[in-house]
């Protein structure tokens, strides 16, 4: 399919239904922190988990869903969601991307 401007930004945002020839077409996933969008859910995860952060701690759960634009993200999602050590040496840890001391998934852990 060849698209003018106006449609290809219709398509990227909104898919195309089955034209009978052509299957449907899914919108094109777009990056809520970089604003535009990427070929296909395969092209978004490897640009998610290039460009941006993910939890670890989720990942390694099975959870794939939550990512952050910054390091700064992704700490403040583990002092709401996880288990973080509130001792300064885990407190600097934690801000030099080094976790596995210093956040855990259950008090537990902790």
């Amino acid at each position: 399919r060849v698209y003018e401007d106006a449609a290809l930004r219709r398509h990227m945002s909104h898919g195309e239904p089955s034209d009978g020839v052509l299957g449907a077409v899914e919108p094109h996933p777009k990056c809520e922190y970089c604003s535009f969008r990427l070929f296909d859910n395969d092209a978004y995860l490897k640009h998610m988990k290039s460009e941006h952060e993910v939890c670890e701690l989720c990942h390694r759960g099975g959870e794939f869903g939550d990512h952050f634009r910054n390091w700064g993200g992704v700490v403040s999602h583990m002092r709401r969601r996880h288990y973080v050590c509130p001792h300064a040496e885990c407190l600097a840890l934690l801000n030099n991307r080094s976790f596995a001391d210093a956040a855990f998934v259950s008090a537990l852990d902790l």
